[in-house]
């Protein structure tokens, strides 16, 4: 018996190595069937004996050679099969099996997450919890700078960059005064940091039953200066630097009648400058798509700041399959089973999900069993963690390479995000 264990064992371990390295053994593989081949073919061109020894055996090598190229995709075939849609998931139980801490993790991330008005801040180990923010309003959404080094908080009526190094925030821009009234409403939106993360432009709506208005301003840091952009005949969507921080453009896009133009879309592009009625035309440019054209706009000179993705939270939830920065996915199927695709020729299950009704709504209009208690899940992007956001059990941090999950250490967060380039 404990033969067999031990050879089970060995026999598991590699499978997971061949599941784990399967493209390098691949390669590995088409690269020595290339240098035997080449190896007999310069045996026969240099040794007339060898060539006609080789001419004599060439069919039944090449048939042996089809054969066992064959049999291999066959078995690697079946393996694959069974390792994405037959394999027993483990007996992991969740959430009966979570580590009750995450101690085993690296310190050196950090997550941020919002509490109805408070803001906070966690190792994913569990440890150094902080209040970071507090607010009388709730906080819709906060945005990091591109360094790292502020955060601007959005709240029902006012904005805040909180500096993260000494622990201090200023008031950028409030709407209280003008919203009070329960006709009038208001809210910021479309924050944008510029590369120098020493000014950002953000848009102030308000409106009410009878009108509205949306103006936007740049807010200077360094000098504590507002300026206001106008453009009166055309509405401003959203706003971009430039790659040195000086200039703000706007896109204009016009749809056009496929029938007479080459072309479905038409973006025309405007340069914002501060405190003038007037946009500046920059350049009309057809494009295939109604997305921001990069490549012509470098042909004019206009070298848009663009390296500003992840960094921006706010109360809605992305949830679905989720991709790490390596390639490797972690997702929900449809038997409601969390997996983790390691490379793109193995999918592995980890632990059913459960689900829970609702409180707050008839069980007759909610799905079978009521929905997934798992409402968010994003990586960490230089690090093997998934943060998940459990409505029943709270933050929890998954490592799907060694299959560890635990508490972080926080029950309850409306929204979470981190800072990391």
């Amino acid at each position: 018996m404990l033969i067999i264990k031990i050879i089970k064992g060995i026999l598991l371990k590699v499978i997971e190595f061949l599941s784990s390295n399967f493209d390098l053994l691949l390669s590995i593989n088409i690269a020595f069937l290339i240098m035997f081949l080449a190896l007999l073919l310069a045996v026969a061109l240099n040794d007339e004996e060898q060539r006609s020894v080789i001419k004599s055996y060439l069919n039944d090598l090449v048939l042996i050679v089809i054969i066992s190229i064959e049999a291999v995709l066959i078995m690697l075939m079946g393996h694959v099969y069974w390792k994405n849609y037959k394999q027993p998931v483990k007996t992991f139980v969740y959430p009966g099996d979570i580590a009750d801490n995450t101690f085993w993790a690296s310190e050196k991330h950090t997550i941020f997450y919002v509490r109805g008005g408070v803001l906070k801040s966690i190792s994913i180990n569990g440890n150094d919890e902080k209040t970071l923010f507090t607010s009388n309003d709730i906080i819709k959404e906060f945005n990091f700078s591109p360094n790292g080094k502020k955060l601007l908080i959005i709240t029902k009526k006012e904005i805040y960059c909180l500096d993260l190094e000494i622990k201090k925030s200023i008031l950028v821009d409030s709407l209280s005064d003008e919203i009070d009234s329960p006709e009038l409403k208001g809210t910021f939106s479309s924050i944008q940091w510029s590369p120098d993360s020493e000014k950002f432009c953000y848009e102030a709506a308000r409106w009410s039953q009878y009108s509205s208005q949306d103006n936007f301003y740049v807010y200077n840091l360094t000098n504590g200066e507002k300026r206001s952009l106008k453009s009166p005949n055309r509405r401003i969507t959203s706003l971009h630097w430039d790659i040195d921080g000086q200039n703000l453009y706007y896109m204009q896009y016009e749809s056009k009648d496929t029938m007479l133009y080459s072309y479905p879309y038409e973006i025309k592009v405007y340069r914002m400058k501060f405190d003038e009625k007037e946009a500046e035309f920059i350049a009309a440019v057809p494009s295939d798509s109604s997305s921001i054209p990069f490549e012509s706009l470098r042909f004019r000179d206009v070298k848009l700041y663009v390296d500003y993705g992840g960094l921006s939270f706010s109360r809605v939830k992305s949830f679905g399959v989720i991709k790490s920065k390596k390639g490797q996915i972690v997702g929900i199927d449809d038997d409601d089973y969390l997996f983790f695709i390691r490379s793109r020729w193995f999918r592995e299950r980890l632990f059913q999900i459960p689900r829970a009704l609702a409180a707050d709504r008839d069980p007759r209009y909610q799905y079978l069993g009521g929905d997934l208690t798992i409402e968010e899940m994003a990586w960490i992007i230089n690090s093997p963690y998934v943060v998940i956001d459990d409505s029943l059990e709270g933050l929890l941090l998954l490592n799907p390479y060694n299959k560890k999950i635990g508490y972080i250490g926080v029950q309850d967060a409306d929204f979470m995000g981190w800072y990391d380039k």
